[in-house]
């Protein structure tokens, strides 16, 4: 019996070790094998991220070139202080490490398939330990980041030992390690779940809370959180009408990921599948508009009262020779025609392409903005000739 008791209460002083939260010490990088996750060549190459394998790389590369190797001599002894994340300098650390893995993808020619062109954002931190010396020259940081990058299939949880040297503007990576590879999904949905130090914990009306939108009927303000919450509930909704819609233009798609990833083509050498990205992409857009103030042109012609280059019939008017990409997006290469120029050396159309100098007032004095130039516009501007005249210019100096 007394044996059973002692191998009980060894049993727990051990899980109470196991759990402490004291435990930051990872000695052991030894990953064995690491599978890659699953990418999507064919619809969702926005979404491809670093492999778990290779992001270790960058980090062993990062560690490696900011190695000093110098002992601490015993003048510079750490001593245990209290963490504080809005600690400036354990905030320039942690920037410090986000931005070279940022940059590190970035730029080195390995991951040229990627085509997610953004710095990696911090999801969520945890600082669990900090040290420094006396003088305060050297800190050192023990803290755990998710870092994710918009739209990317996964983020990583990592966990940092990096001493910050103050004075110097260095930073050396003393430890780290990978502690995960969450999914989007978990990622963006984090917010429903209660972070703790060590788990999380899922939404519970039992446990109610303001990250899970549970308090609301626990809170003394109800009557207030109630009717914002419904106000929410009517954005939601309208945003859902707006979203539907979108659609893909010059690409066949059903959503704006697959719509604006870049394709690639397949070819094969030595028996071997490769992967060659190209510039095919699509544009993800309303396929109507539906009001005024979404259309780039809309009141861009500030000379005379008028209300052109709006939205009509789903499509936002465009000035002449302006092609559409889509009903709200104008075509970038192609130039529109303003009333008014002033050119002394020009042919054919060309004499009706300066709305680009217009926007010079020292070349156009008196004009407001460019004389954009719509279909069927002399009539309202001859009936506001004055506006155009008081200032030298004329209401229907446009004719092919």
């Amino acid at each position: 019996m007394i044996i059973i008791v002692i191998l009980l209460i060894t049993l727990f002083l051990l899980l109470v070790i196991t759990n402490t939260n004291e435990h930051f010490e990872l000695e052991d990088n030894n990953y064995s094998i690491i599978k890659p996750y699953t990418k999507n060549y064919t619809y969702y190459g926005l979404k491809i991220e670093v492999e778990p394998n290779d992001f270790i790389t960058i980090l062993s590369d990062l560690k490696r070139e900011n190695d000093t190797n110098r002992p601490l001599s015993s003048n510079n002894e750490l001593i245990k202080n209290t963490p504080n994340i809005l600690d400036i300098d354990y905030i320039n650390t942690r920037k410090w490490i986000v931005d070279s893995i940022s940059n590190t993808v970035l730029i080195s020619p390995k991951f040229k398939l990627l085509q997610n062109e953004l710095h990696y954002e911090v999801i969520h931190q945890e600082l669990n330990n900090f040290e420094m010396t006396e003088d305060e020259s050297i800190k050192k940081y023990i803290f755990i980041l998710t870092l994710h990058r918009k739209n990317a299939d996964i983020g990583f949880i990592i966990y940092f030992d990096i001493s910050n040297y103050v004075n110097q503007n260095r930073f050396t990576i003393n430890n780290f390690k990978l502690l995960g590879t969450p999914i989007e999904d978990e990622i963006r949905f984090g917010k429903l779940t209660n972070h703790s130090k060590n788990h999380q914990e899922a939404c519970s009306m039992s446990h109610p809370s303001y990250d899970c939108n549970s308090l609301m009927s626990y809170d003394e303000n109800y009557i207030e959180n109630e009717m914002e919450f419904l106000d929410n509930v009517k954005v939601e909704k309208a945003r859902s009408i707006e979203e539907e819609l979108y659609k893909c233009f010059g690409k066949d798609a059903s959503n704006e990921i697959e719509c604006i990833s870049k394709e690639y083509d397949q070819t094969e050498t030595d028996g071997k599948a490769e992967f060659v990205m190209t510039n095919n992409k699509g544009i993800w857009a309303k396929s109507k508009c539906t009001i005024d103030e979404e259309c780039p042109y809309y009141l861009a012609n500030q000379n005379y009262t008028n209300t052109r280059g709006g939205c009509v019939d789903g499509k936002c008017e465009m000035p002449l020779n302006v092609d559409a990409l889509t009903p709200t997006i104008p075509n970038p290469n192609t130039n529109p025609f303003c009333h008014n120029c002033n050119k002394q050396v020009c042919e054919g159309l060309d004499c009706f392409n300066c709305c680009k100098d217009q926007e010079n007032t020292g070349l156009y004095p008196g004009l407001s903005s460019p004389d954009y130039a719509f279909d069927g516009d002399i009539e309202p501007r001859l009936d506001q000739k004055d506006k155009f005249e008081i200032n030298g210019y004329s209401p229907y100096k446009f004719s092919f």
